[in-house]
């Protein structure tokens, strides 16, 4: 089976070293190259592709945060996952809009292999204390109780107990079919709660729906 191939950047060189040693002897990855900047990463990767880029947020500055979207535009199959330590709101909801495939915490943890994986099969990845610290300085409303939050009619609108857990596969990054084997129901049925989600939601997309329910301390 073909390997993942990665493309490392980072501007510390211990922190390049640690990753190269994490994906040592592993078949399933192959690290190309890696980068101090950005702006390396993706002079290369016009030369040869890589399948994902991880990078370190620090890199992310007002000045390089554009890196990602020249990425992505230039290379919309290739996955691009988001380090980070100390989250800030404003680059994450940025980045968002740029495309990412996942975000993770360094120094935490963190399954790395696993959220490559994912992001490769198209399953969006966010680790949950990245959204509760990117939302803890957000107003939240008065109470985070269920009973309460059903009747803030600006963030929900009388989800069921059904769609609260097809809410939380969704943020497990879970595909439709993989929900439907989980909680035993066709796909039409997954796709339905989907679908009823974003509508009282008020969103388009999964990533949406899933900073929205952190935002107002569903979860």
């Amino acid at each position: 089976m073909k390997p993942i191939t990665l493309y490392l950047v980072d501007d510390y060189l211990l922190t390049r070293i640690s990753q190269r040693l994490y994906f040592t002897n592993d078949n399933s990855f192959e690290i190309l190259d890696e980068f101090s900047n950005p702006q390396d990463c993706i002079k290369q990767m016009r030369k040869r592709k890589a399948d994902v880029i991880l990078i370190d947020i620090e890199l992310l500055n007002h000045n390089n945060s554009g890196s990602i979207r020249t990425l992505k535009k230039e290379n919309p199959y290739t996955k691009i996952i988001i380090g980070t330590s100390n989250f800030n709101d404003e680059r994450l909801l940025t980045l968002l809009s740029y495309g990412v495939d996942g975000f993770i915490l360094k120094n935490y943890d963190t399954d790395i292999k696993k959220t490559i994986q994912m992001a490769v099969e198209n399953k969006f990845y966010i680790d949950l204390n990245i959204l509760q610290k990117a939302f803890s300085n957000i107003p939240m409303p008065e109470t985070i109780y269920f009973e309460n939050l059903l009747e803030n009619k600006k963030f929900i609108k009388n989800l069921t107990s059904r769609e609260i857990q097809v809410l939380k596969y969704l943020i497990e990054g879970y595909t439709n079919t993989e929900i439907a084997a989980k909680m035993a129901v066709s796909i039409n049925t997954i796709k339905a709660h989907v679908g009823n989600i974003l509508e009282k939601f008020n969103v388009q997309d999964r990533v949406q729906a899933v900073v929205k329910a952190v935002r107002t301390g569903l979860f």
